[in-house]
């Protein structure tokens, strides 16, 4: 793009607050726009409020105040199914559903019927082989499971992934997989 040109946001939260039930402000006037294809990391100590805000982006939270839109849009009028699968979240500690890793992935995936290759090249994307599939994923260690968990939000085809402290459990090698 033209160095002049103004980035297109698709996540912005305008003027958010979040205030709990008891009166505790977790977040005061934030504003942010998380741009097309760009990198966004939020960065601060820990209980400032970035898992937080996190969970505003695909509506696991609801501001008490102010506006969070996707792709120009208020993200209270969206459904938050639909929502959820074009703006993915992959938690600090990893979430499995009971079953293999193959049940995890067809959970995601858009087409429950996808193939062997289709879920094993999501796993490869992580830095996972394709013999994991039969894995159950209880069997999984901490970061074998984040990775199956950030495959998982891959299979949906986002077009924003938000991620809490995705390689907190993976070792060097994987982390250095991960971010490429």
């Amino acid at each position: 793009p033209h160095p002049d040109a103004r980035p297109d946001p698709i996540l912005e939260f305008e003027g958010v607050h979040l205030t709990t039930d008891d009166g505790v402000e977790l977040l005061s006037g934030v504003d942010l726009e998380v741009c097309r294809g760009a990198i966004t990391v939020v960065a601060g100590p820990s209980g400032a409020g970035k898992s937080t805000l996190l969970r505003l982006g695909n509506r696991l939270e609801v501001p008490s105040a102010g506006m969070v839109r996707f792709d120009g849009r208020d993200a209270a009028t969206i459904d938050p199914r639909e929502l959820r699968r074009r703006v993915g979240m992959v938690f600090q500690r990893p979430v499995l559903f009971a079953g293999t890793v193959r049940d995890n992935l067809r959970v995601a995936d858009a087409d429950a019927d996808a193939d062997d290759d289709r879920l094993a090249a999501a796993l490869g994307r992580v830095g996972l082989d394709g013999a994991y599939l039969d894995r159950v994923g209880d069997d999984l260690s901490g970061g074998e499971a984040q990775r199956l968990c950030i495959a998982r939000t891959l299979l949906t085809g986002p077009d924003v992934v938000l991620m809490d402290e995705p390689t907190s459990s993976v070792d060097p090698a994987a982390r250095l997989v991960l971010e490429d």
